[in-house]
């Protein structure tokens, strides 16, 4: 909210909820992309879970023990832990890793027919 404040843009923060209130944008319907969601104990509002889930792709929620509306200036170890934690469960596993490294399939040598070795996907 400061970030608004200080920098003069705190009008940009109330653009979606004004648009939405004068029909000036559609209601999102469904978002695919993976989401986490963190519900801290004292934040104004605590929604079920199966609110989230009806128009995002939930793959995480997270009770928080503590914290409130600003969580992250309240609690922002929590709030650091879980977001990495959420974009950490989204990397590739390490086997999936090891296969997009597999030496093209070439010369008996494996190096694709040419020297210097084998080549690598990408």
């Amino acid at each position: 909210m400061s970030l608004y404040w200080f920098t003069g843009a705190i009008s940009t923060s109330f653009r979606p909820y004004y648009e939405y209130a004068h029909q000036l944008t559609r209601r999102v319907r469904r978002v695919e992309v993976p989401t986490a969601l963190a519900l801290f104990p004292a934040d104004l509002a605590r929604p079920p879970r199966s609110w989230a889930e009806r128009t995002y792709r939930l793959t995480r929620c997270t009770q928080m023990p503590r914290g409130g509306h600003f969580a992250a200036h309240e609690e922002p170890g929590l709030l650091a832990d879980d977001i990495t934690a959420f974009f950490r469960e989204l990397r590739p596993r390490p086997a999936s890793r090891r296969r997009a490294r597999e030496p093209v399939r070439g010369g008996g040598d494996r190096s694709g027919g040419r020297r210097g070795g084998s080549r690598l996907r990408r």
